[in-house]
């Protein structure tokens, strides 16, 4: 039936499925399915693939998987996971038990499992597994010192979901063998963990321990109300998730304990979602009165106790809820009473609203108070947008020396994005005559630019357009450098709680071998969100992956996922890196299209990635579709005008002539290509008011004075993009790219 033939070294280097099949030599049919009816049959032994690769029996395994073949599945998963240590061991074991959970064989999991912990590959996913294999067959005996010598490692060690999915069979354990504490470690759960993170039979009418069916005996009636309240908010019911949290406030003060940060959150979302926001901040304050006074009993009793968190909870609360409703002062003054008892990981959260609350309530203090304020961030780049927010309103305001201010201030404290625009914002209005500086202070404002701005996105616009306003003042910069891209920022501004390995890891191997396998948009489904999966993977290893998805026209998933990388590990990057954030996609539609719309195809390239992140698939929630993001309307007005029938704007050709020659119109019509975008994504009429109120300012200045962030980040956005496409494949200087623009 099968006739073996040897593997060649080109093919073992180029690993992928089909180099597979060739190398078996399989007859008719000619397709992997053959493979794996052989593999189910015994009619060839798993161990066959090993003559491929290594790792062969365990890719397959999950391509068999995928496509049901579950006998086969079983067999190749079985013998990947008993092999000695290939580096990937501990992932195949994780594979087995799954599927074998998947198929309810427990008996042959907790053997299995038993193996791989003999040889000490199982990992947390595998515990998670064994323990729920050993409620399902009610083995209590074995469950019990289970959850005790591993409740400590889960907690340490594994990701937050696995560590839900452990405490929930602790739970039902108890539950089931009548232990009295169930009740309050399923309190302890679900107050623990957001919804996104429980496991969804806690919200299921048929889960064992369905948050709404509980026995009311087991609870008091502050617990029930919680549990119903997160039963309804986990099935985003809003409305009855707040009736229930309104009943729980009532009586919260009494159990604090129940007052995690995961239950305040939620409980103030659904205020919101469900319309109620004064009732919910009438709660938030009652309770956190009460909380006052409990503390202050207890402290003059010279008790100790966890109120305090509980308080802090509630003054965060309050606060959140009263910037909701305009309050800001109010709310300022409650965020600085939960800064002095917050924790740790939460200050910086708390710094950020409050200066917010600054800002909304009074702009000259948060202008003279912003230096101060920097001096305690982390990351500069965190506090961004509030700082982006006070810089629209003095620009609206024409208040140019209070921008320079801001760009003095953050240049010796925080320098970062937000203060780079204020250093180019001040430099241009003094070029313009609108501000008094001489020649070394306008210099200096473009250079604290370029040394502030970073990234591959919108933070690399003023980078850009400092260096080419540097040169009209006779300083030559070379900024096109992709290896400083993500690297010119001090190491104290990286995100918090990003963690960077340069060394090749377990991970590293195990994205290469879905890679090879053709199972890149599977790892991208199983990793590819995790940002700290992400962030430990080398260079290489994220390049090979993100061109991998990309040949599967996953362009959206896979810019988006190298972005944050580069982003977060500050990436070294080359050029071909470049090309994979901004890559050429449907150029054989785009070219011939802007050639014959007269239209620079770096320009539509920039246009179609920063719309659609070229996913034709997608829709805007305002109705765009496709590619180009056209409005149906739109598309109907262009289709008629060029003689072509819009049916099915998700047809990437269909769309990419609509937005082309759409695009090429608003050029037409308007001063420069800046306006024409502005137009693309705001409206013609729009941007004509918007010029007619700048009192001839520049077009960069124009953009500044945009009231709509969306459509300025969109013009800054699309600018870098166009640089880039317009550089690095077409070689065009920056300064000619940017004159273009404006």
């Amino acid at each position: 039936m099968l006739c073996l033939g040897p593997l060649a070294a080109r093919d073992r280097s180029e690993a992928n499925l089909q180099n597979l099949i060739d190398s078996l030599h399989l007859k008719e049919p000619y397709q992997t399915e053959a493979l794996f009816e052989n593999i189910a049959s015994g009619a060839l032994g798993p161990e066959v693939v090993d003559r491929y690769s290594p790792q062969a029996a365990l890719f397959l395994g999950i391509h068999a998987e995928q496509k049901e073949h579950f006998e086969a599945a079983e067999r190749l998963l079985a013998y990947a996971a008993g092999k000695p240590d290939t580096g990937l061991h501990r992932h195949a074991v994780e594979q087995h038990l799954q599927l074998l959970a998947h198929l309810g064989k427990w008996n042959e999991l907790l053997d299995s499992f038993e193996a791989a912990r003999r040889r000490g590959a199982a990992g947390s996913l595998a515990v998670v597994e064994y323990v729920s294999a050993l409620l399902e067959v009610e083995r209590f005996d074995r469950l019990k010192p289970a959850i005790e010598q591993y409740r400590r490692w889960i907690a340490a060690e594994a990701p937050s979901d696995l560590q839900a999915r452990f405490r929930l069979v602790e739970v039902k354990l108890g539950r089931r063998t009548g232990h009295p504490d169930w009740p309050a470690q399923l309190l302890d759960l679900v107050t623990s963990f957001p919804r996104e993170e429980l496991p969804l039979e806690l919200f299921v009418d048929a889960g064992e321990l369905n948050l709404a069916a509980l026995p009311q005996e087991q609870f008091s009636a502050a617990e029930r109300s919680l549990l119903l309240a997160k039963y309804a908010y986990g099935r985003r019911q809003y409305g009855t998730a707040f009736i229930h949290y309104h009943d729980f406030m009532g009586s919260a003060a009494g159990q604090y304990e129940l007052l995690s940060g995961v239950v305040t959150d939620e409980f103030a979302l659904s205020g919101l979602y469900a319309g109620r926001t004064w009732e919910a901040y009438a709660d938030a304050e009652r309770v956190r009165r009460s909380l006052e006074e409990r503390l202050a009993e207890i402290e003059e009793a010279g008790e100790k106790t966890g109120a305090e968190e509980a308080l802090f909870w509630m003054l965060e609360t309050e606060g959140y809820l009263s910037r909701k409703l305009g309050r800001f002062s109010w709310a300022e003054g409650l965020y600085s009473r939960a800064l002095k008892i917050a924790p740790e990981a939460e200050q910086q959260r708390i710094l950020w609203y409050i200066f917010d609350c600054v800002f909304r309530s009074n702009t000259a203090a948060a202008v003279s108070r912003l230096p101060e304020a920097a001096a305690e961030w982390d990351d500069p780049n965190y506090f961004t947008d509030v700082v982006y927010n006070l810089i629209d309103r003095l620009i609206s305001r024409r208040q140019w020396e209070q921008i320079a201010e801001i760009a003095d201030g953050l240049e010796q404290t925080a320098p970062g994005v937000a203060g780079a625009r204020a250093a180019y914002i001040a430099g241009r209005a003094a070029e313009s005559g609108l501000l008094e500086a001489d020649e070394g202070q306008i210099r200096r404002w473009f250079q604290t630019a370029l040394r502030s701005s970073w990234g591959t996105g919108a933070g690399l616009y003023y980078r850009l357009m400092s260096a080419a306003a540097l040169q009209r003042h006779g300083v030559e910069t070379d900024v096109m450098q992709p290896a400083d891209f993500c690297r010119i920022l001090p190491v104290r501004t990286q995100r918090s709680g990003a963690t960077r390995s340069w060394k090749a890891s377990g991970q590293d191997a195990l994205i290469d071998g879905y890679v090879k396998f053709g199972l890149a948009a599977e790892a991208y489904r199983r990793w590819g969100t995790d940002r700290r999966y992400v962030d430990g993977l080398q260079l290489p290893t994220v390049r090979r992956w993100t061109a991998a998805l990309q040949a599967e026209q996953m362009y959206l998933e896979s810019i988006r996922m190298f972005s944050r990388y580069c982003r977060d590990t500050r990436a070294e990057m080359g050029g071909e890196d470049v090309k994979l954030l901004y890559p050429a996609a449907y150029e054989e539609f785009i070219e011939p299209l802007t050639g014959e719309y007269d239209l620079p195809s770096y320009l539509f390239y920039a246009l179609v990635r920063e719309e659609s992140l070229f996913d034709a698939d997608i829709s805007s929630s305002a109705g765009a579709i496709g590619l180009s993001q056209l409005m149906p309307s739109t598309a109907e007005d262009v289709a008629g005008r060029i003689g072509v029938r819009a049916t099915d704007l998700t047809d990437p050709h269909l769309n990419l002539r609509l937005g082309s020659w759409y695009l090429a119109h608003l050029i037409g019509r308007t001063e420069n290509v800046s306006q024409a975008l502005f137009a693309y994504n705001g409206g013609i009429t729009r941007v004509r008011r918007w010029v007619r109120q700048s009192d001839g300012l520049d077009g960069d200045l124009v953009l500044e004075l945009i009231p709509f962030q969306e459509t300025s980040h969109y013009g800054r956005k699309v600018l870098v993009a166009a640089v880039m496409y317009g550089h690095f494949y077409q070689g065009i200087e920056l300064n000619k790219l940017v004159e273009s623009f404006f």
